[in-house]
């Protein structure tokens, strides 16, 4: 004769469950982490399309002064402001600054000046290129010559 004990039962019981849980965290784990690393990419854009236009910002009131003839100062003072947030900020390939009018020496008062930066979102996304395509973060910004 053979008795069964309470006790077998409960093991088996748990040793399925231990299955259950497995298979539940293998179709579970992807969506979660999926979804953490778009909230982590998507605050990462987030910071970097504000520090493009704080730079744009700051870029464009040096391009608004009185004083300033050339676009040069405007652009380095840009750039000086991109450090640490974008990898090769002094690189015009990877963030493209563009000033409008170009030439700052002939304006007069009350002009509108353009500043314009674009970057590739390749270039601060942890992402693989071939998912973004050419996707592109675009500031511009405009004050007028004092």
């Amino acid at each position: 004769m053979i008795l069964v004990t309470r006790q077998s039962g409960r093991k088996n019981l748990h040793q399925r469950q231990n299955g259950v849980t497995a298979v539940e965290f293998a179709f579970v784990a992807p969506v979660v982490l999926a979804l953490v690393f778009g909230v982590f990419e998507l605050s990462r854009v987030t910071m970097v399309q504000q520090a493009l236009t704080n730079a744009a910002r700051e870029g464009c009131r040096t391009a608004t002064l009185a004083t300033t003839r050339s676009t040069i100062k405007a652009e380095a003072n840009l750039r000086d402001r991109l450090e640490g947030i974008v990898y090769g900020q002094n690189d015009p390939t990877n963030v493209r600054v563009e000033f409008d009018p170009a030439d700052l020496s002939t304006i007069e008062s009350q002009t509108p000046i353009t500043t314009t930066i674009e970057i590739s979102y390749v270039d601060i996304s942890l992402l693989p290129g071939w998912i973004l395509g050419d996707s592109q973060l675009h500031v511009a910004v405009t004050m007028e010559r004092e």
